[in-house]
């Protein structure tokens, strides 16, 4: 088995493990406990993936990726099985559950980074590294969709220690699987020179003046926290909009996953098309966003259930295929650019921005307590109107071509 497959399972059971043990905790901890106090420290803990995640990427520029995802992988495990040993111990099974999720949140701080540079090291040229981004990027995708799925049969089948048993053994499968995998010749394993005397403002500082993340990342960071916004608020507003329709949330998250399964088979034969339509990453931008706009509109001129449900899948099947796309084009245009010595820091930084969004619009969405169409309409605006000014900025385009 090729290496970068071997990878990209080991990604997609480690993560589907990590969503089943989020899905299961945060059930048990509110419906079976009922403790929604422990359910927010529970979920606030990802904070902490987000703030360590700079240092994560400073780290992967020093040492070689592969090991920081083989140890990071054991580590797991080997938390888990302190897990164990402690709750027959103490018996103190919801302290013992907010710090493994703490021990967890710092770890995949650094794994994260590493498995999302990782691509280059395994690329010969441009065709492979598209498609180990592809593999990579499909494996995190499907992973949402079977890690809850995984999480839902936890929840119906097994009690508390069994469900975390079944979690344990898929992340000791995963990490068996990179167990043996040898370093890349040319893998980095030496920081640039002078990185380890600067601080990570400075580093950060150093990311910003990357002409394609000086030039994108504004507008990028409005669509994202639009998007959020816009994602936070879909389980009030579907059940208000399609009460014969309960599954509709649900809905949403299988259809990114199989349009990120379409985009990535498309890709495995098309790979060394996707930098050629680099040009055109502002009009996917737009694509993806279209059918999220029109779902309210469509929603206000239609009363029949069915239809509206049926809309609702054209549209987030809209968005996963033309968001795949998009993201596969910011990111190789980055592992094209940055030095491989930067490479983590530098991913680090990216993610770490983009990701503390979602918390931002976790915040704004609380505000909202009936979203209406019109509203809805309103918060998908930015997702349209960006990728419209980004159109006619030509250093877009220039920005994302390698040079």
């Amino acid at each position: 088995m090729k290496t970068i497959w071997k990878l990209a399972i080991n990604d997609f059971v480690a993560a589907t493990a990590s969503m089943a043990f989020s899905v299961y905790t945060i059930w048990y901890l509110g419906a079976v406990l009922h403790d929604q106090k422990m359910v927010a420290v529970f979920g606030s803990l990802s904070i902490i993936n987000i703030l360590l995640t700079p240092l994560g990427g400073r780290f992967a520029d020093k040492v070689a990726k592969i090991t920081i995802i083989k140890y990071a992988s054991m580590l797991r495990c080997l938390l888990f099985a302190l897990f164990f040993i402690s709750y027959y111990v103490t018996h103190q099974l919801v302290l013992l559950l907010i710090a493994l999720n703490l021990l967890l949140s710092i770890l995949g701080s650094f794994y994260g980074p590493a498995i999302e540079s990782i691509a280059p090291d395994y690329a010969t040229d441009e065709s492979e590294l598209i498609h180990n981004n592809s593999l990579i990027s499909i494996a995190t995708q499907v992973a949402t969709i079977a890690g809850a799925a995984l999480g839902g049969v936890l929840i119906m089948l097994f009690d508390v220690v069994d469900a975390y048993a079944v979690v344990l053994g898929l992340l000791i499968g995963s990490a068996l699987l990179v167990l043996f995998i040898k370093k890349p010749v040319e893998a980095a394993t030496a920081p640039v020179v002078g990185t380890s005397k600067r601080s990570l403002w400075k580093d950060l500082k150093i990311t910003l003046q990357i002409p394609i993340i000086k030039r994108i990342l504004p507008y990028a960071a409005i669509v994202n926290l639009s998007f959020w916004l816009y994602w936070y608020l879909m389980p009030l507003y579907l059940s208000q909009q399609l009460p014969q329709y309960p599954i509709a949330y649900s809905v949403q998250d299988l259809i990114i996953g199989v349009s990120a399964l379409l985009g990535g088979l498309y890709l495995s034969k098309h790979a060394n098309k996707l930098m050629k339509m680099a040009k055109n990453y502002p009009k996917f931008l737009l694509l993806q966003a279209l059918g999220l706009g029109l779902l309210p509109v469509s929603f206000q001129l239609m009363s029949n259930q069915t239809m509206r449900f049926g809309f609702l899948i054209i549209a987030w099947l809209g968005y996963g295929i033309f968001s795949f796309f998009a993201n596969m084009i910011f990111v190789t245009a980055i592992q094209q650019q940055v030095p491989g010595k930067m490479l983590g820091l530098v991913m680090g930084i990216v993610f770490a921005i983009f990701g503390s969004l979602a918390p931002i619009a976790s915040v704004i969405s609380g505000f909202f307590a009936r979203p209406s169409n019109g509203l809805i309409l309103l918060i998908a605006l930015p997702m349209i109107i960006i990728p419209i000014i980004m159109n006619f900025d030509h250093r877009i385009g220039k920005s994302l071509v390698a040079k």
